[in-house]
């Protein structure tokens, strides 16, 4: 059966001797890999439609155990201009590669958190950090149960007692962090610069979280 659905691409690489592999996020059907026949022949689809970040309408099916591009209803080209500002095709990489890594439900708010993403020209830290949270939100996440900063454990949101820290589940949250957590969470927050050092620790904290998500719900 021929279904019809909006995809934003997360990533694409070649197989077979023309064929294109796409990794899409569907606005009804979740994350799924499309395959794309004969795509490099330039026959069936124009070249440079199915790059990352561009929004498509298209019919796909299922054959072979494996869905096909049948045809494309409608394309919004992102692709070209935010790679033609390096720290804007950076910020849309990481959040793509977020959701290929951890996101696999079927949910539109994470379609929709996609394609708010791609209306972000400034501040990418600050955004990137309110994606992870509005994203980690969707999964179950509330800041508001972090009630202080120190040993989290990730699967309930509670502190974490001095018996569980070697547990892969707690993880350490600084005071600083917890504070930028705090303000960005508020969404009255006018954005403001989140240094790479803060940045990489809510990193590793909303990845780990992320995982365990994934790996047990």
């Amino acid at each position: 059966m021929v279904v019809s659905d909006r995809c934003f691409i997360l990533n694409r690489f070649p197989v077979g001797d023309n064929s294109l592999l796409v990794k899409c996020y569907f606005e009804n059907f979740g994350r799924r890999d499309l395959l794309v026949p004969d795509y490099f022949s330039g026959k069936r689809f124009k070249l440079g439609v199915f790059e990352p970040f561009n929004v498509l309408e298209l019919y796909f099916k299922e054959e072979d155990n494996q869905a096909k591009v049948v045809d494309i209803i409608s394309l919004q080209s992102f692709a070209q201009k935010i790679a033609s500002n390096l720290y804007r095709y950076l910020f849309m990489s990481r959040v793509s590669k977020t959701v290929l890594n951890f996101v696999g439900i079927e949910d539109n708010e994470v379609f929709n958190l996609l394609l708010h993403s791609l209306r972000i020209e400034s501040y990418f830290n600050f955004n990137l950090l309110r994606f992870w949270i509005n994203l980690a939100t969707v999964l179950g996440f509330s800041i508001e149960s972090l009630k202080r900063p120190g040993w989290v454990n990730l699967l309930f949101l509670t502190a974490c007692g001095k018996d569980e820290l070697k547990n892969p589940y707690c993880i350490y949250l600084p005071p600083r962090e917890f504070g930028i957590l705090k303000r960005v969470m508020d969404e009255k927050t006018k954005p403001f610069e989140v240094g790479e050092k803060n940045l990489e620790n809510l990193e590793r904290f909303f990845f780990r979280f992320f995982r365990l998500q994934r790996e047990n719900f």
